[in-house]
């Protein structure tokens, strides 16, 4: 599934970059995972190089800085590794799993759908085998009404009624005692009960959408199904647990002008008594629960078939969308992905695609980005629609998350985690997946470029906080799920197969793909299984070098200076943006797999020591630690180092990932103290003449957390946006307004991101276009503004206007036809510095007017606004139980971290003195990233106290 956000918002109050500010999470998840709450959560820290900093106060200074953390989860040992890591995250986790002593062969479901009550029918009989005899049975089940249930063994048929049927709610569970204990072997259990489509976009729910009949705009509502990571309880009683695989025979009964669709092809249909259509489909796959899926509406589709590469068999492939959406124009990238993507991935893995069709499916209501249920995948509109006037960012978003989705369906569908513990497994290799193979159909887009800056960046920024969590880490309760589908699953994961495979090599990781796959097809597998097939395919250490990166969190900041001898000099110590390691963390030593640039060519190295020397090529100049950023590590560089690669960065001689990457690990040096703000922004002069939209994206974002941490200064606020309308004005007269002939699609990009940074930042020369062009878009002449532009000019006329302007961009949401559109006005509306606007965004956000699933768009910028981060957080901790029906948990999970945009310590006080009130259920979803928001505003403050005053002497200048 995608969880990863698409909105990336950015620190600096109003201000943040509008070429990352892309339609929906990432990010999935990539989740889509969508990253409306992935802010850059880089964090500050304190350190003994800065003079007056609570390190060099001894005993009484160290002891203030651990009491602003003394709310922070404490350590244990874990015996496997040695190593310190969070309580929560050991393997002694006890599981709240189901008994094993009835466990499920086949379900055949029978659900019939009323669209006018929002209320659905179910028979579900289930063949399943009694592993122990037992006269109890218990499976999972939520928000279902039961009217009995039928057991038979051996002829014996046992019934059941509604009373002896025992539901909990909290457990999420449904069980019945029989009169008899059930004898070993096999057994049928048939339930009849009535569920609901609600409302909460997870299990079996309804989605609104609008047609045009006859020249009105008509409300309809269409079924669907997100079942991922344990919902389908909500649709059928059923063991949900990754590990029982079973196979589904499905019928739907629904009303006659509609559509219904299902994992697999029809194969009858009949008219019921009632009137209604009943539809049969083909039997599954063996598989998990949460891959079944449906969904029943009006339905308009494109069609492609192609061959299988290994047996030549037909495959089906259609795109899907609710009726008017004009699926043929908006579904064609997404089909041209499909249609590419399937063969690729048969020849990599060695195996054809098992099913005899493929179906994809713009949903309009989604909570995630996307969801890769077998045979059926569903996405959100912005994550699947595009067409040729979309922007750049927002046709690579939708193949990326396509070809995310297609990857699962052999890495997570055909083998899947055995279980939550190893999620990262299907994540981090469909992101993976993803990038790899997108980069071979588009080169042009350089999108592991785009990785770098952006999701690799948030992994280790996420990951440097105290309350991060391990990859590989172990859930006990349903409720906790939703907490890993993080950066560090999905980017972090996939950060750590590309070292492994840079490692490795490629050939060797596409023959244990191969093996793994033939060992594990409709099965389970674990993180141990990954690592045993690519060490016999590389003949590699891979157990011994990978074991502590997905089992212990964090990861380690390399030192690097020259020696009198004209070595390198490498040091490794742990990556803390919260305060320095402990002295148990810094015994922490990383096996790493690097790669090091230098102008005389690579040089590769498996660092094992707690310092390392390196020999620098003969006659070499200069030598960039971690090339391409395959390492999962920051590099600081030392004295001669650093001003030897700084002239080769000026001159072109490094590549733009690596220009991308060193900039980044020096803008997380600056968060954590390890470099000052003053002379980040110095370094960065260096890239004036930069050309390229990664570079600028990843000096964007550095400026934006100085930015954001002089937020509480109005004079620093200034000085900040003088020094970026500066930094910036070299690209911007270069690009122009204008899209110039013979532009790629990076330039769109750059110039998107260039001209509305300096609008966002009050430029008079580009604000006053960006009025000029605004204008003209709201008369109806939208070819004065490329999709590209859009989101920056949106946010700066909205900033710097007043009421006019901020209800002109709510009528455009209003009138928006693409999904796209309404998200970006959204987020503009929240950029208003009128505090009157700022809580009528607020109400808007949970109106009527603003689907449940874009809410949180305009919230977070709301949030973020440095005018209306106290109006957010007091409005979401007052209205929370209202916030958390309303939104759900997977996005209400996403949002909560938004509290934490705060600098001030009594804020964080507040939200932790708040959170202890709200019901123990409820925090499952959200403890750790509350603990996040806590941790950051800390962060923040300490940066504030170090940096602020040096920051702003800098400017005057």
């Amino acid at each position: 599934m995608l969880r990863r956000q698409a909105l990336l918002l950015q620190r600096g109050g109003a201000v943040w970059n509008p070429v990352l500010t892309v339609p929906h999470h990432r990010r999935c998840a990539r989740c889509a995972n969508l990253r409306e709450n992935m802010r850059r959560q880089s964090a500050a820290a304190v350190c003994p190089s800065i003079p007056g900093s609570l390190w060099n106060g001894g005993a009484e200074g160290n002891s203030a800085l651990r009491s602003q953390f003394r709310n922070v989860s404490s350590n244990i040992q874990d015996t496997e590794t040695g190593s310190n890591i969070m309580a929560a995250e050991t393997t002694s986790i006890k599981r709240h799993v189901l008994p094993t002593n009835v466990l499920p062969k086949h379900y055949n479901l029978k659900l019939d759908v009323n669209l006018e009550k929002f209320t659905f029918l179910g028979e579900c009989r289930v063949d399943a085998e009694v592993n122990t005899a037992t006269d109890e049975i218990t499976v999972n089940a939520a928000e279902l009404t039961f009217f009995g249930a039928v057991v038979v063994q051996e002829g014996v048929e046992h019934k059941i009624s509604a009373e002896d049927i025992k539901l909990s709610d909290e457990d999420e569970r449904v069980s019945f005692k029989l009169p008899a204990a059930l004898k070993q072997g096999p057994v049928t259990i048939t339930y009849n009960y009535e569920g609901i489509l609600n409302d909460q976009m997870k299990g079996f729910y309804r989605s609104k959408y609008t047609v045009e009949e006859d020249g009105k705009k008509v409300e309809k509502y269409m079924a669907t199904t997100q079942f991922e990571a344990a919902d389908a309880r909500r649709a059928l009683p059923c063991w949900d647990e990754p590990l029982h695989k079973a196979t589904f025979d499905v019928v739907l009964v629904i009303p006659e002008s509609l559509m219904a669709l299902s994992n697999m092809q029809e194969t009858s249909e009949e008219k019921t008594d009632t009137g209604k259509r009943m539809v049969t489909y083909a039997t599954t796959p063996k598989m998990s629960t949460y891959l079944l899926a449906f969904a029943v509406g009006e339905f308009d589709y494109i069609e492609s078939t192609i061959k299988t590469v290994h047996h030549s068999k037909n495959n089906r492939i259609r795109v899907y969308a609710t009726k008017g959406t004009d699926v043929s124009v908006k579904g064609k990238l997404a089909m041209e992905v499909a249609e590419k993507c399937l063969p690729m991935y048969e020849k990599f893995f060695g195996v054809d695609y098992p099913l005899p069709k493929c179906d994809l499916i713009a949903i309009p209501d989604f909570a995630s980005g996307a969801m890769e249920n077998w045979g059926l995948i569903t996405y959100r509109e912005t994550c699947m629609l595009c067409d040729e006037s979309s922007s750049t960012r927002s046709r690579v978003f939708v193949a990326l998350v396509v070809a995310h989705e297609l990857a699962h369906q052999w890495f997570g569908n055909l083998v899947t985690m055995e279980w939550w513990k190893e999620l990262w497994l299907n994540e981090s290799f469909a992101t993976y997946m993803e990038f790899d193979f997108v980069n071979q159909l588009f080169p042009e887009w350089q999108v592991w470029t785009q990785f770098v800056a952006e999701d690799y960046n948030s992994a280790l920024t996420l990951d440097s906080l105290q309350n991060s969590h391990p990859v590989e880490v172990d859930v006990c309760h349903a409720q906790e799920i939703d907490e890993i589908f993080d950066d560090i699953s999905y980017a972090k994961g996939c950060s750590l197969m590309r070292m492994a495979i840079a490692w490795i090599g490629e050939e060797s990781f596409q023959k244990a793909m191969v093996q793994y796959m033939a060992d594990h097809a409709y099965g389970n597998a674990t993180t141990v299984d990954l690592w045993n097939s690519l060490e016999k395919q590389s003949g590699m250490p891979v157990r011994e070098v990978m074991a502590d990166w997905t089992k212990v969190q964090g990861y380690p900041v390399l030192t690097a200076e020259l020696t009198d001898s004209g070595d390198v000099e490498i040091t490794q110590n742990r990556f803390l943006s919260a305060r320095l390691p402990s002295e148990e963390e810094a015994k922490q030593v990383w096996n790493i797999p690097i790669v090091m640039g230098t102008d005389k060519g690579p040089v590769k190295h498996l660092l094992k020591e707690k310092v390392s020397t390196v020999k620098m090529p003969e006659g070499a100049k200069w030598m960039k630690l971690n090339l391409n950023q395959t390492s999962l590590c920051r590099v600081q560089y030392k004295g001669k180092l650093l001003e030897n690669l700084a002239e080769a960065c000026k001159k072109g001689e490094v590549s733009n990932v690596d220009r991308t990457g060193i900039v980044g690990d020096m803008s997380a040096l600056t968060t954590a103290g390890l470099m000052s703000a003053v002379d980040f922004l110095k370094f960065v002069k260096y890239f004036e003449d930069e050309e390229d939209v990664a570079v600028w994206s990843a000096i964007e974002s550095g400026v934006s957390e100085i930015m954001h941490m002089t937020r509480s200064s109005e004079e620093g606020m200034k000085l900040m946006h003088a020094y970026c309308i500066k930094l910036f004005n070299k690209i911007s007269t270069k690009l122009g307004w204008e899209p110039a002939a013979g532009d790629d699609d990076r330039t769109k990009q750059l110039r998107g991101t260039v001209q509305g940074m300096l609008a966002c930042c009050g430029d008079e020369t580009a604000l006053k276009t960006a009025r000029e062009r605004f204008e003209k878009v709201r008369n109806g002449d939208k070819t004065v503004l490329t999709a590209d532009m859009r989101a920056g000019v949106y946010r700066a006329v909205v900033r710097f206007g007043g009421k006019a302007e901020w209800e002109a961009v709510k009528e455009m949401h209003e009138t928006a036809e693409e999904a796209v559109e309404k998200v970006r006005c959204l987020r503009s509306m929240g950029s208003t510095k009128d505090i009157a606007l700022l809580k009528e965004s607020i109400d808007y956000a949970v109106s009527d007017k603003t689907r449940n699933q874009d809410s949180s768009s305009l919230l977070a910028a709301v949030s973020i606004n440095v005018k209306g981060t106290d109006l957010f957080r007091e409005y979401f901790t007052s209205k929370w139980d209202f916030l958390f029906k309303k939104l759900g948990t997977v996005l209400i999970s996403r949002l909560v971290g938004s509290v934490g945009d705060s600098v001030d310590r009594k804020d964080a006080d507040a939200i932790e003195a708040w959170w202890k009130t709200v019901d123990e259920i409820q925090r499952k979803t959200a403890d750790r990233n509350v603990a996040q928001a806590v941790e950051n505003i800390h962060l923040y403050a300490n940066f504030v106290e170090r940096d602020q005053e040096k920051v702003i002497a800098y400017l005057k200048q």
